[in-house]
């Protein structure tokens, strides 16, 4: 049955999923051909329907149903939600934005990369708010995190692969003080390929350092020539 083939569906998800006339042995079909590509693909199965549903679009049509590719169309209509409460918060928003905006100076030296990742600071509220709608975690859901970065308290870094740079994959906090990683975390807060990515992060975290230790110098030899 598809609850044995795929335990994790609770009775609601099933509900959801056969609301949209397609049957179980459709159901379980899909989702293996995705299942292989994708890591949570039955979480972001029942998001796009979801979605697709609040846009009024014709659910009972294989092609907006079953799309093809599942990763791509959600986030499309994740963009297309993200987009509209933009506008609708952009007041909100605005002081908080000009607030951050001053303070990208100061983020920039945490932009890093290598041959393969690269590590890229937010910029204003509605990239948090797409980054969390995507990844399904907290940093966009309130102004919690982007009062932070207001203040220079903390700041939001996304961590992307170069292959996928468009594709959301970790959010980092990290502080302005002390340069320490508060917490990094990818889609429902987990911490997928842990290993790896602790790796990437401290490989950054000494990119970061160096940085530091040359504004250091440059700021004690323009004081010494300022008191020469």
């Amino acid at each position: 049955s598809l609850h044995d083939a795929l335990p994790i569906l609770t009775k609601g998800d099933l509900e959801g999923i056969l609301a949209c006339g397609i049957t179980p042995q459709r159901a379980m079909n899909y989702l293996n051909k995705q299942k292989g590509e994708r890591e949570g693909a039955l979480t972001e199965w029942k998001d796009y329907l979801n979605m697709a549903r609040r846009e009024g679009l014709d659910l009972s049509d294989d092609i907006v149903r079953l799309p093809k590719d599942l990763h791509r169309r959600h986030n499309e209509l994740v963009d297309l939600q993200s987009q509209r409460k933009s506008k609708e918060k952009a007041k909100q928003y605005k002081k908080l934005d000009a607030k951050i905006r001053r303070r990208i100076p100061e983020a920039a030296r945490y932009y890093w990369e290598d041959k393969e990742y690269m590590i890229v600071p937010a910029a204003g509220c509605e990239e948090l708010i797409r980054e969390s709608q995507i990844l399904h975690h907290c940093v966009g859901t309130s102004t919690n995190y982007m009062n932070k970065m207001a203040a220079g308290r903390t700041w939001i870094l996304f961590l992307r692969r170069k292959k996928d740079v468009d594709d959301p994959w970790y959010t980092i906090e990290i502080d302005m003080e002390t340069d320490e990683i508060r917490q990094w975390y990818s889609a429902y807060d987990r911490q997928p390929e842990y290993q790896k990515t602790r790796k990437i992060l401290n490989k950054f975290l000494r990119s970061v350092k160096k940085k530091r230790e040359k504004e250091r110098l440059k700021a004690g030899t323009v004081q010494i020539a300022a008191t020469a």
